[in-house]
C-alpha cells in the first residue's frame, strides 16, 4: 500500500461525501468537482493505493458504488435539512406537457413555481402522475437557509 496515495484517496472521499453534499447542483462547479471525484479522482488513487489486479477491478467498478452512495447520501442530507427546517407554501404548477420517451410512449410532466423570502422558484420538470394541469396547486416544502432544496409533497417520486 502507498500511503502518500492513501492519504489522497482518504482526502478525496472527505471532499466528496462531506463537503460537496447538498449545496451541490449538478450543473455548477461543485457538482461538476463531485462528477470528477466520483468516474475519475477517487478510482485512480483506489488503484494507486492498491496497484493490482483486484485494485484494477475494484478501481473499474467504483464508480457505480461511489455514484450510488454519494447520491443516497445527498437525499438523505436534503431530507434531514427539510425536516429541521423546511417551510411548506403553495406552489402553481405553471406548465403541464407530454413528452415522447425513449421507447415511442408518451410521458406526462409539470414544473410548478413557488414563492420564497429569496423571490419565486422554478422546481424541476417532475412526472405528472396526478394529472396536473396549467394554474393547479400544489404543496412544496423547502428548506428556509436553501431554498433551492425543496421537496414537491405528495409525489411518489
Amino acid at each position: 500500500m502507498n500511503y502518500k496515495w492513501a492519504g489522497i484517496l482518504a482526502l478525496s472521499t472527505f471532499i466528496l461525501f462531506g463537503i460537496l453534499t447538498t449545496n451541490t447542483i449538478s450543473s455548477d462547479f461543485a457538482g461538476l468537482l463531485a462528477y470528477a471525484f466520483i468516474f475519475a479522482g477517487i478510482p485512480y488513487t483506489f488503484y494507486k493505493t492498491f496497484p493490482s489486479r483486484i485494485g484494477l477491478l475494484i478501481a473499474i467498478a467504483l464508480p457505480i458504488a461511489l455514484g450510488m452512495s454519494w447520491g443516497r447520501w445527498v437525499d438523505f442530507l436534503v431530507q434531514r435539512q427539510l425536516k429541521k427546517e423546511g417551510i411548506a407554501t403553495t406552489g402553481i404548477v405553471i406548465a403541464a406537457w407530454e413528452s415522447r420517451t425513449r421507447h415511442n410512449g408518451k410521458e406526462k410532466l409539470y414544473k410548478a413555481s413557488f414563492r420564497s423570502p429569496s423571490g419565486d422558484i422554478q422546481t424541476s420538470s417532475y412526472r405528472n402522475t396526478k394529472d396536473l394541469q396549467k394554474g393547479d396547486s400544489v404543496i412544496v416544502r423547502y428548506a428556509f437557509s436553501n431554498p433551492n432544496i425543496y421537496k414537491i409533497e405528495g409525489l411518489d417520486n
